[in-house]
């Protein structure tokens, strides 16, 4: 089949992949809070609305989900947090997006991975400077030390070409045994 399913105005049918990955929307708790009804759109009714659309095909036709969520949905909890854990009263609109998003896919007919990303980081093509290890190695580069915010809050990080080992392994297992209904996954170091 494809490699890649580009969501886009040119539509090609979920149906011709046998994985698609889902990392679209407001990725941040700052991104949200610059435009709450755009990252509701965007994290929620996008997302619903596609799958939506993926529950219309047949059962042999679903293309694995692989999709991106977040430990934030943990709110501030600073122990180790395992998936089944009953998840705690959001504390934002990002941690809020992203339970009704797993919310939906557990009320949908669905093969899919959900990943409970910590903070990704790392080198690539749209560096984002403001993330934690991100920001402390640029201070460190720059200024000779690192400055730490918010010193009380523990954060899972997961370093980018460790969450591509992680995809590439899901993807690798789908191909052996193919991976049915919902399974949701922390993917990062607990808690730094």
């Amino acid at each position: 089949k494809n490699n890649v399913f580009m969501h886009s105005r040119e539509m090609i049918p979920m149906q011709s992949f046998d994985v698609i990955i889902w990392v679209a929307g407001h990725s941040s708790v700052a991104m949200c809070k610059l435009d709450p009804p755009s990252a509701y759109a965007n994290n929620v009714l996008y997302f619903k609305q596609f799958i939506n659309e993926y529950c219309q095909l047949d059962e042999e036709q679903k293309p694995l989900l692989i999709i991106a969520s977040s430990s934030s949905v943990y709110g501030k909890k600073y122990s180790m947090c395992e998936e089944h854990f009953s998840l705690p009263e959001s504390i934002s609109d990002y941690d809020s997006s992203m339970k009704m998003r797993e919310e939906h896919l557990a009320a949908s007919n669905v093969n899919a991975v959900v990943l409970r990303l910590g903070t990704v980081c790392g080198a690539g093509i749209n560096h984002r400077s403001e993330l934690m290890i991100n920001s402390m190695v640029k201070s460190a580069c720059e200024t000779g030390k690192i400055y730490i915010s918010n010193p009380e809050t523990k954060r899972s990080i997961l370093f980018n070409r460790d969450l591509a080992m992680i995809v590439i392994k899901i993807i690798e297992k789908n191909v052996v045994e193919k991976i049915t209904g919902l399974n949701i996954f922390n993917a990062g170091t607990w808690n730094m």
